[in-house]
């Protein structure tokens, strides 16, 4: 009787013994950036994108010891919405940019229509090779290793000059964040990842 209830102590205890290892993860998330344009002539307007609060709503449940390991931008849309006070036909948009970055525009100089709503994936910005730095600045930004925060300047000039461009432009900025984070497992788990 004695051995089998010390036999159920041990394996009791042994269950109850947890070992931290740290796991890899990946998740989903969109910024959303407004801009309201309202201008005769040439315009140029910057919005913060909040590197910070990037990962508010999807690091900060449920995980431990969080490292950021890789942010990446994975897609970028367009929405054009004329105002109903527009009286130009078009919007010659010059390269919006991230601010701080030589490279890493979104588009080559495009004229969008203003007589009806748009949509566009900007799908070239993807294939640009400052899109790497702006991945690694905004990582290097979530790991706290810098403390600026980046602005999405958007520029560009009614079409034809003189006639009033009124519009709202939404750029949705689709994004991956690969991190580890710490789990607790039982004795035998231990060599699922390595050690926190």
């Amino acid at each position: 009787m004695k051995k089998s209830l010390c036999a159920l102590v041990l394996i009791a205890l042994l269950m109850s013994s947890c070992f931290r290892i740290r796991q890899n993860r990946a998740v989903h998330g969109s910024k959303i950036l407004t801009y309201q344009i309202n201008t005769t002539g040439a315009f140029n307007q910057s919005a913060y994108l909040g590197a910070t609060n990037l990962v508010n709503g999807l690091l900060d449940q449920d995980y431990d010891d969080v490292i950021v390991k890789k942010f990446t931008i994975s897609g970028v849309n367009f929405n054009i919405t004329p105002n109903p006070t527009n009286k130009a036909t078009s919007v010659a948009m010059e390269s919006p940019y991230i601010i701080g970055f030589k490279s890493g525009t979104l588009m080559r100089e495009e004229a969008f229509s203003l007589s009806t709503t748009a949509n566009f994936e900007v799908a070239a910005f993807l294939a640009f090779s400052g899109v790497q730095d702006i991945n690694q600045k905004i990582t290097d930004l979530l790991r706290g290793l810098h403390t600026d925060d980046l602005r999405l300047s958007v520029q560009g000039e009614a079409v034809p000059k003189g006639q009033l461009a009124s519009f709202t432009l939404t750029v949705k900025i689709d994004y991956a964040i690969e991190f580890t984070h710490c789990i607790d497992v039982f004795i035998g788990q231990q060599d699922a990842g390595p050690p926190c």
